[in-house]
């Protein structure tokens, strides 16, 4: 689809660190927004132009950071234009207008200024839009009331925003715009500054590259004694579980104001920069560790991987590095930050996702439980793509659980992105766009599949089709090492004592009943 997008205001200023919102008594000198139908789809086009004497502007140093947002509403409705981060592609970007004008051109500069035309969208450059109607209903009516447009631009952790309103009065619509099916709305003159969108957009927490000594040093609580979470902290809980030898866990995500997630490619997310997720393990109440994820820079490993140990007391957790074995009489092992790394992935094709946040995605979010989902993403605006009916696993229910759990427990490291372990050609991920349980990777590349790599221990496939003996799948799951004797032959290979039981049964399952590898 082809979408056609203008974007002019003020930008940021580059080489800052603190958080602000400023433009507040900037008005908007024009608004057009014009939309036709086509047999390719439809055409959309944006122009808001604003004078502002102190325009800013991203540095080349910072354009994989700078995203931008505008939000436009009349009529009770409500749509939005996006750019995310990576939008800029090298040769087009945010310039400086004469006027003091800031325009989104898709060429080099030149001595027209000339604007974008025609933006293809293209993953990782371009601009996208996401939203332009709801509930099926087009965002291009005539207008009965105030036309209300924020305006927002985030770089790392500077955010501006630009607000302005104008009356039905103040502008023209038409709907066969010269003798064309399309809509066009033009509004200029009586605009008024609207204060309510330059409403601070500061971060709650700062990025920060170093892991802080203490847990309560993290932003999770804002009590830790009382263990009352911080109200930024939003709990989550994936629909399949990792295994962790049995230990309960509990799940907070924190994404900064004004920032959403890259859900351009729905099945590899991009986190904005200051994102934080932590996982809190405990054992019949008794707290063992709380694990934080934090994106602290824009890079593609820009990320920090910290564990934080629970005192006797539970009343504060320190920062480990090197790991910690039986936590608190338990057979719990608190992993060191090479595994951390190892799991979520830290390098190319060295296993992980390139979003590094493991349990928070389409999949394991597209569930009507409690917390954050991908209903609740998409209704508060935190996604670029909304998807709040989100994607169900195909399948009847026992390849459903056998795909949940083999996409929770073994395609963290088992996945064809650029971090997993690609050199196996194994796909255990489920892909937002699989139809059917036989276009899932796991039917495709391990499904009576011969073992590649892991020969010689009695199974000759990955998984055999009504033996469990012959599926290395099965027979890695059930293997299991201690803490001193380690086994090369347990999968997952990190973090784990126990056989998972259940979820061996569940898989038992789903083999036996799979037809067997062709003779």
């Amino acid at each position: 689809m082809r979408l056609i997008l203008v974007s002019l205001c003020a930008l940021l200023m580059a080489g800052t660190s603190v958080a602000r919102a400023d433009s507040a008594g900037v008005v908007p000198k024009k608004l057009v927004l014009i939309h036709r139908s086509t047999l390719t789809g439809p055409k959309q086009k944006l122009l808001l132009l604003a004078r502002d004497a102190s325009v800013h502007k991203g540095a080349a140093a910072d354009v994989a950071a700078i995203s931008a947002r505008l939000d436009i509403s009349w009529n009770g409705m409500t749509g939005s234009f996006v750019m995310s981060a990576g939008g800029y592609d090298g040769t087009s970007g945010w310039v400086a207008n004469r006027d003091s004008v800031a325009k989104y051109v898709n060429k080099a500069a030149s001595s027209d200024y000339q604007a974008v035309r025609s933006a293809v969208v293209r993953p990782g450059r371009g601009l996208r839009v996401s939203g332009p109607h709801i509930g099926g209903v087009p965002l291009f009516q005539e207008p009965v009331g105030d036309i209300a447009v924020c305006y927002t631009v985030t770089n790392g952790s500077e955010v501006h925003r630009l607000g302005a309103r104008w009356p039905a009065t103040a502008c023209s619509y038409d709907l066969n715009y010269n003798g064309n099916p399309t809509a066009r709305l033009v509004c200029t003159g009586g605009g008024v500054a609207d204060p309510s969108c330059s409403a601070s957009c500061s971060a709650e927490l700062a990025p920060n590259a170093v892991a802080p000594a203490l847990l309560s040093e993290t932003g999770l609580f804002a009590d830790i004694v009382t263990k009352t979470v911080a109200t930024y902290a939003r709990p989550y809980a994936p629909q399949y579980q990792l295994w962790a030898d049995g230990a309960a866990k509990n799940r907070w995500i924190y994404l900064p104001r004004c920032t959403q997630i890259d859900t351009s490619d729905m099945d590899v997310w991009s986190f904005p920069v200051g994102a934080r997720a932590w996982k809190q393990f405990d054992e019949g109440g008794v707290l063992l560790e709380t694990r934080m994820v934090h994106r602290y820079g824009s890079g593609p490993d820009d990320f920090l991987f910290a564990v934080y140990q629970w005192n006797a007391g539970s009343t504060e957790a320190t920062l480990v590095t090197s790991g910690a074995e039986d936590v608190k009489g338990t057979e719990h092992d608190i992993p060191s930050s090479a595994d951390c790394q190892s799991c979520h992935g830290s390098s190319g094709g060295g296993g992980g996702l390139p979003s590094r946040y493991l349990g928070f995605s389409a999949v394991q979010l597209s569930h009507a439980g409690p917390g954050v989902t991908m209903a609740s993403l998409s209704a508060d605006g935190l996604l670029t793509n909304p998807a709040p009916a989100g994607f169900a696993i195909p399948g009847t229910a026992t390849e459903q659980a056998a795909l949940g759990y083999l996409h929770a427990n073994c395609a963290n490291c088992h996945n064809t992105t650029s971090s997993g372990l690609g050199f196996l050609g194994m796909e255990m991920r489920v892909r937002t766009t699989d139809a059917t349980a036989g276009a899932t990777g796991v039917y495709t590349t391990v499904v009576n599949q011969p073992v590649v790599s892991f020969v010689g221990h009695g199974c000759d496939y990955r998984v055999a089709g009504g033996d469990t003996g012959d599926s290395c799948v099965h027979f890695r799951m059930s293997e299991r090492g201690s803490d001193t004797t380690p086994n090369g032959n347990q999968m997952p290979p990190l973090a784990s004592d126990v056989v998972d039981a259940s979820g061996l049964a569940t898989i038992a399952t789903w083999i036996m009943g799979l037809p067997p590898p062709p003779p």
